[in-house]
Order: C-alpha cells, then structure tokens, then sequence
C-alpha cells in the first residue's frame, strides 16, 4: 500500500512540475510507457484532469531504451509546438 500511495503521490507533483514548465506556451505532451498502458492511461488522465493539456498522446519505448528502463516504466516528455 506503502509503495502505491507513493507512485500517486509522485505522479501528482510531475503533474504539477510539468504544468508550470508549459504554463507559458502550446506543447505537445506525451506518456511514454515500457508494456505499461494502464499506468500511461492513469498518468495521462491526471495530466488532462490537472488541466496541463486536453491532448496528451500515449506512445511506447523502444526496444533499446526499454531494455534499459525495464518493464513497467513510464516516462512523460513535453515538446514546444512552433
């Protein structure tokens, strides 16, 4: 239970970091998952909830990055639309 609230607890303030990085321009914004996609689905959902974006793409690793940060991984990356 110790770990789960956590990854919540985690993810509420990447929402939070990414929402103050992007608060000044248009970005693209994408969850990017190791065969995780609830994980994704979930991070996404708090970034439109938390009002970051209202598109927010979801895209997979690749093999060679995958295998670095293993199975279950997510990551969030935000790109400036110009």
């Amino acid at each position: 239970m110790k770990r789960f609230v956590q990854r919540k607890r985690l993810q509420k303030r990447l929402v939070e970091i990414v929402k103050e990085a992007t608060a000044n321009g248009n970005y693209q914004i994408t969850v990017i998952h190791g065969n995780a996609p609830q994980k994704a689905a979930d991070l996404r959902q708090l970034l439109i909830d938390g009002g970051v974006a209202t598109d927010v793409s979801i895209a997979t690793f690749g093999s060679v990055i995958g295998t670095h940060l293993g199975e279950g991984s997510i990551a969030l990356g935000y790109t400036p639309i110009i």
